[in-house]
């Protein structure tokens, strides 16, 4: 009995020893899977010690070159960066606008930079440096590019014919950059020179000759024109864009009882005509051609003695087939009025009208006349038309001065206006001048012009140098490349005398660079500055000088007569 007892007892314990192990077992491998589990995600079988800090610390770029960045670049350029991290550089990149230059692994990193692949102006240099650990830093540049130091847009008549061009630019110590030949419809490009900074200025001068051959004698011009001090830019050499208006029909007009040998100077004034010829000075019908470009139109008849006001007779609804006959009594002196200038040895006058607004380059020209009788009461007579705009230039000298004003306005100046400036001395020299002159001006114009004539060769050598008012003291007179003297020993042997002074003021323009570029834009001066204000005074005897005033007169830059693109069948 107690044995068995003993052995039921065991086999109970034996059967609750299976269950618990077998719970065990069901409790045990989930927590050991789950525990896997949670080791894998921490780093499988390499993981890192809990105490370990992530990097995230940028690279550190230094740009070696360019090194100065505020002064332009040309030509080839080295881009040189260097980056440096704590954990090793991966890879460093430099893009230029945007664009890959190169990349590499290794640091310092160098590029070659072809700048002329791009315009001028300003671009960006970036560079991008990345660490082992993916960490990224960059640097910006904006740098400026300048490889074209002018440009020179030339007009496509810009040069008549017979007639040769050069540019040349020199430093503000005289030194030649760059010499071309001027061509019609063409550009010249001069490159920026080695050293350039934006605060250096050039001296360009253009150089023209021309000669005709007539058998027994030559015409000869030598104008030479020097802008000194200016800034590199663009500029155009162009008279503008002259408009020719297509013709609807003619109107004659029979001039009778002209006095024989009176009255040579029979011309057209009008917004929509021109002359477009006329018969000899015979008297009872001596007719004068207009050309209409508008039918009806207002055109008046002008007829003028040598010393005498213009005459004339208007036609108020001149129409395209037309005739009239009219006697020269029937004629009536122009409207004028008269200007007071005191001292004035002799006198002139010019006018355009500006038919379109803001066209200052087609305009029609009325007519200038010049008082040596009376020149301190200067008669200016006009027609009766009403354009848009009047550009009248009135000019008078003294003994020792001579003055100019120019004004821009819808109506016609009723006094004469003068420069408050004086030129006291003008100290020249072989390569410099130094002018001594005060009051309130911009800029300085100094001219040589000679007329020579013999054995029938008549030449003409002129040189205007326009400077600011700030570099009046020292006036560096551009010297000849070797090429043009020897191309043109005549002008290298020829002597430059700059012994006329003028000083200039315009309205509207700020001081002497605004005034060049104005100058060089392709538009008109008239357009910005509407009163241009000049005094002048010689510092050497006439001597056996030819009509020397004359040619300044006409040759003159603002000259009236000289723009006038509906007067050609006037000339």
């Amino acid at each position: 009995m107690d044995q068995l007892l003993v052995n039921k007892f065991i086999r109970e314990l034996k059967s609750k020893t299976k269950t618990i192990f077998i719970m065990k077992k069901l409790i045990y491998y989930p927590c050991l899977l789950a525990a896997s589990l949670i080791l894998i995600s921490c780093g499988g079988d390499d993981p890192k010690p809990p105490d370990t800090v992530p990097d995230t610390e940028k690279p550190v770029i230094t740009v070696l070159s360019p090194t100065d960045i505020t002064k332009p670049l040309r030509a080839t350029v080295s881009v040189k960066a260097e980056a440096k991290d704590n954990t090793g550089i991966k890879k460093v990149e430099v893009f230029v606008d945007g664009i890959s230059l190169i990349s590499a692994t290794t640091s310092p990193v160098e590029a070659s930079w072809d700048t002329k692949k791009v315009t001028d102006g300003t671009h960006e240099i970036k560079i991008v440096a990345e660490d082992t650990e993916g960490n990224k830093e960059e640097r910006a540049l904006s740098v400026e590019v300048k490889n074209i130091l002018f440009t020179f847009n030339i007009g496509a008549s810009y040069l008549r014919s017979l007639t040769a061009g050069w540019i040349f630019i020199t430093d503000d110590a005289g030194s030649l950059i760059s010499n071309q030949e001027v061509l019609n419809g063409k550009s010249i490009t001069v490159e920026t020179p080695e050293g350039f900074t934006n605060d250096k200025t050039y001296t360009f001068t253009i150089l023209q000759y021309y000669l005709e051959d007539f058998g027994f004698g030559s015409s000869k011009d030598v104008f030479i024109t020097s802008y000194v001090k200016v800034a590199s830019g663009a500029f155009v050499l162009d008279f503008g864009t002259f408009v020719s208006r297509p013709e609807v029909g003619t109107h004659d007009l029979v001039i009778t009882g002209i006095p024989v040998g009176q009255y040579q100077n029979r011309n057209v004034t009008s917004l929509d005509a021109q002359i477009t010829g006329y018969v000899g000075p015979e008297p009872n019908g001596a007719p004068v051609r207009a050309s209409l470009f508008k039918t009806p139109a207002k055109v008046i008849y002008k007829i003028q003695d040598a010393d005498e006001i213009p005459l004339k007779y208007e036609v108020a609804a001149a129409v395209s087939g037309g005739s009239l006959e009219v006697d020269i009594t029937d004629f009536t002196p122009f409207d004028s009025f008269i200007i007071p200038l005191p001292g004035a040895q002799s006198s002139n006058f010019g006018i355009s009208m500006v038919k379109t607004p803001g066209d200052y380059v087609n305009t029609i020209f009325f007519d200038s006349g010049e008082q040596s009788i009376n020149a301190d009461q200067l008669s200016v007579f006009y027609p009766n038309l009403t354009p848009h705009e009047f550009i009248t230039g009135l000019r008078y000298n003294t003994d020792v001065d001579y003055f100019s004003y120019t004004l821009t306005s819808s109506q016609l100046p009723t006094t004469f206006k003068k420069l408050e400036a004086e030129v006291v001395s003008v100290t020249p020299s072989s390569s410099k001048i130094s002018v001594n002159a005060t009051g309130d001006f911009q800029l300085l114009s100094l001219n040589s012009t000679q007329s020579i004539f013999e054995n029938n060769n008549f030449s003409v050598f002129s040189w205007d140098i326009f400077v600011g008012k700030d570099s009046k003291d020292n006036i560096i007179i551009p010297p000849l490349p070797d090429v043009l003297k020897q191309k043109y020993p005549d002008v290298a042997t020829h002597s430059f005398t700059f012994d006329f002074v003028w000083l200039q003021k315009n309205t509207s323009l700020a001081n002497y660079s605004e005034w060049v570029k104005s100058r060089f834009s392709g538009s008109s001066v008239f357009g910005v500055s509407k009163e241009i204000f000049r005094k002048g005074k010689y510092f050497t005897p006439f001597g056996g000088r030819v009509s020397t005033e004359t040619d300044r007169k006409y040759r003159w830059e603002d000259d009236l007569s000289g723009r006038n693109s509906y007067r050609n069948l006037n000339k």
